[in-house]
């Protein structure tokens, strides 16, 4: 049996190279990207170092507690104590869906940055487009900074004022479909008056 449980503690610490491996990746570019908190990235970072290790101490108990219910134990050991707890099974279960829980968050929070990046691009262009018809060198340093003021107004306000399922509801919305939206209509004429010249 303990060869069993030794093998599965081997195959399941090399599955979780992967996602340990990624969450990496998604702390480096969390730490990198300004949009992101650098808490965010240290959740990340911890979460994928500590992700192979508490793996291997996990299966290093359950091989304990599995030792300690053999007959000829020494009942007096830490894991024969915690295998006649009633609550054993318990723990994994909620140590998983607190770790389903914070993945979850992150991914969301992912999922939502992406859709605000996206909202800040196209608000950009929009306003760069609406520069040139208007005969203004959207390449000017004051022209450009007055569009970064704008765009950056825009998106504080959908991320203050929006919940993430109407965050997801706006991203899905067509240009014609936006004009019609009275809340962002008001969101940008406070931001377009916030940056006009005095």
């Amino acid at each position: 049996m303990e060869r069993t449980l030794r093998l599965l503690q081997r195959i399941t610490t090399g599955v979780l190279l992967f996602p340990s491996a990624a969450l990496l990746i998604f702390a480096y570019l969390s730490a990198t990207r300004p949009n992101h908190t650098a808490a965010e990235a240290a959740v990340l970072l911890v979460l994928g170092l500590a992700l192979l290790p508490l793996n291997w101490i996990a299966w290093n108990w359950v091989v304990r507690i599995r030792m300690a219910r053999q007959p000829g134990a020494d009942p007096t050991t830490p894991a024969a104590r915690l295998s006649r707890s009633p609550y054993l099974a318990i723990v994994p279960v909620l140590l998983g869906l607190g770790l389903l829980r914070l993945a979850n968050g992150v991914n969301a929070r992912v999922r939502d940055d992406g859709a605000l990046e996206s909202m800040r691009r196209a608000c950009v262009e929009s306003a760069v487009k609406t520069a040139t018809v208007s005969a203004i060198n959207p390449s000017s340093a004051e022209v450009k900074a007055r569009i970064d003021r704008y765009c950056g107004c825009v998106v504080t306000g959908v991320k203050t004022q929006y919940s993430a399922a109407e965050l997801a509801q706006l991203d899905g919305l067509s240009a014609g479909e936006l004009e019609g939206e009275r809340r962002f209509n008001r969101l940008l004429e406070t931001c377009a008056s916030s940056v006009a010249p005095r």
